[in-house]
């Protein structure tokens, strides 16, 4: 009851096109190249102990007199100076890297230098109101500005001490 369907020809098959792994293996090759180029090996870190730099101490402290002379200087920069000085500090003489650090990753790097507790949160407090000052745009008194040079100048000469 169904037509009649003739049997087809046999058709063609068209062969499976080259292979194309050596294609793969150069791109991957060109891309180690370009890792390679692009992230070398790190420099080689000195093996020795860390020298701390005798004249990092007076250095600072000369800094802080120069700093506090300049008379009226815009709140942000007077603090950013400020803050840099001590930062500069403890990366000389304590190995302390905390130029990319934020306050509080400083504080607690400083809390393990054993301050004493009073000094450590009036240098903390120092660090604090840098921060308005830079970043929320607070106005401090001549005399609060007086009195964050002392207290990073005290810090400076307790840490030394230490």
């Amino acid at each position: 009851t169904q037509a009649y369907h003739d049997i087809h020809d046999i058709l063609e098959i068209k062969k499976p096109g080259e292979t194309t792994w050596y294609w793969y293996l150069i791109g991957l090759l060109i891309l180690i190249l370009l890792f390679v180029l692009f992230f070398p090996k790190g420099k080689p870190r000195p093996k020795g102990e860390f020298v701390s730099d005798e004249g990092a101490y007076k250095k600072a402290l000369k800094k802080l007199d120069a700093l506090n002379k300049k008379g009226e200087v815009d709140s942000k920069v007077f603090y950013t100076e400020l803050i840099q000085i001590f930062r500069e500090y403890l990366h000389k003489r304590k190995n302390i890297y905390s130029f990319s650090k934020t306050t509080d990753d400083l504080s607690i790097q400083i809390e393990k230098l054993n301050l004493n507790r009073d000094q450590y949160h009036e240098l903390l407090q120092t660090l604090r109101l840098s921060d308005l000052v830079k970043y929320a745009k607070y106005q401090p008194a001549q005399e609060e500005n007086q009195n964050s040079v002392n207290d990073i100048r005290e810090g400076i000469i307790a840490i030394e001490q230490s």
